[in-house]
């Protein structure tokens, strides 16, 4: 066979390969957008909604399912009572009354973040200039970490909370909206303090008992993105701060700021630049488990989950991303960030850092399943999440 008849072979065979994986594109966009939604749409006509998802902050993820009845029983009230439960053991519920941000077709999020109820407060077809509900919310984090400055070694602890909080917001424009919560906050932790006193040199308290607060976090956002849940340009920015009354003796008091910032940058009609930063700052005596952690799914990513914790830190996340065909998008991360202030062993040896690449499978206003491979100092990660990573 002449050299010419070869590579006009080795061509069709490309384009017959080509072909082909265009088909099992399609096929799977089409199969993704349609049954789910099917699916979704009866139970959504019965006032049932299930996710599949990260539970929160410090869980893993698993299912959950909610109900909810705007307008309940022909009142002016709306109902939300939802619980998720991680594969790892951790489990949260949530009982909600009130007028309830929610975009049409959904339950509210279960986060309580205002970047999770943006979304439903600007769009035009349900948009409430402000809302005001009671919740109740119980958490019980089976596997909480502890890590020594090594790494290795991870010292498990079990944490449980029960919230009762008031919440009001307001949008003061039509991309700015204001938030208060103010409520009551029973905590519980269990840690091994034999494990925890070899580890930890700082006085770390292990000791297992409840402590109590009373919470009050105002919050501002600003977010101007095309899509929140799956955007290619805009800004969002969200600034809190929260004051924690210690309740009862051992609980002392503290102040807690943080602030969010995100920008989207498209760069083609396929190509987007993600740039996410991330500033948080606790004082006077935080419990090490109310304190926040870098290191999982969605900041160094190289790291395992918890990796480093304590009252200050700060994190910059750049993408880099690429939609490729139908449900499928490619991307390259960086990840920095360092954690300091509390106990020597918990926080960064000073700027840690990850990079690497991942698979998204999204849907038309989702990203439903993600695959991140990562490397950093203490080496490669490989993390399946779901949901967006910023």
């Amino acid at each position: 066979m002449s050299r010419l008849s070869c590579a006009v072979l080795a061509a069709s065979l490309s384009s017959a390969a080509l072909a082909d994986a265009q088909s099992l594109t399609d096929k799977a966009s089409s199969w993704i957008d349609r049954h789910p939604k099917r699916l979704m749409v009866s139970l959504n006509q019965a006032g049932l909604y299930p996710s599949l998802g990260n539970l929160g902050e410090g869980a893993g993820s698993g299912p959950g399912l909610a109900y909810f009845a705007p307008g309940f029983a022909g009142t002016p009230l709306d109902v939300n009572l939802g619980g998720a439960w991680s594969f790892k053991g951790d489990s949260v519920v949530n009982l909600r009354l009130g007028r309830i941000p929610y975009a049409p077709g959904g339950a509210p999020s279960k986060r309580r973040t205002l970047e999770a109820l943006m979304p439903s407060m600007l769009d035009g077809s349900n948009a409430r200039p402000f809302f005001v509900y009671g919740e109740f919310r119980h958490q019980e984090l089976a596997n909480g970490r502890l890590y020594g400055s090594d790494g290795d070694t991870a010292i498990p602890f079990v944490y449980k909370d029960n919230s009762y909080e008031a919440v009001m917001g307001y949008r003061l424009t039509r991309r700015v909206v204001a938030s208060v919560r103010a409520g009551w906050l029973d905590t519980r932790a269990s840690l091994d303090t034999a494990d925890a006193a070899a580890s930890f040199q700082g006085g770390l308290d292990a000791s297992t008992r409840g402590l109590s607060f009373q919470a009050t976090t105002f919050s501002l956002a600003y977010d101007h993105r095309d899509r929140p849940r799956d955007p290619r340009s805009g800004t969002f920015v969200e600034a809190s701060v929260s004051r924690y009354n210690g309740m009862g003796q051992g609980a002392a008091s503290f102040d807690r700021y943080f602030l969010d910032a995100r920008q989207y940058v498209p760069l083609g009609e396929r190509h987007v630049f993600a740039l996410r930063g991330y500033f948080e700052r606790a004082d006077g005596d935080v419990p090490y488990y109310l304190q926040h952690a870098l290191g999982g799914s969605r900041t160094l990513r190289s790291f395992p989950q918890y990796r480093f914790r304590g009252p200050k830190l700060a994190s910059l996340s750049a993408e880099y991303r690429f939609r490729v065909k139908g449900p499928f998008e490619l991307a390259a991360f960086y990840d920095g960030g360092r954690v300091w202030g509390g106990a020597s062993e918990m926080a960064t040896p000073g700027f840690a850092s990850s990079y690497g690449a991942g698979l998204r499978i999204k849907s038309k206003d989702d990203v439903l399943f993600r695959l991140d491979a990562a490397q950093g100092s203490e080496g490669p990660r490989v993390n399946l999440s779901f949901g967006y990573s910023f």
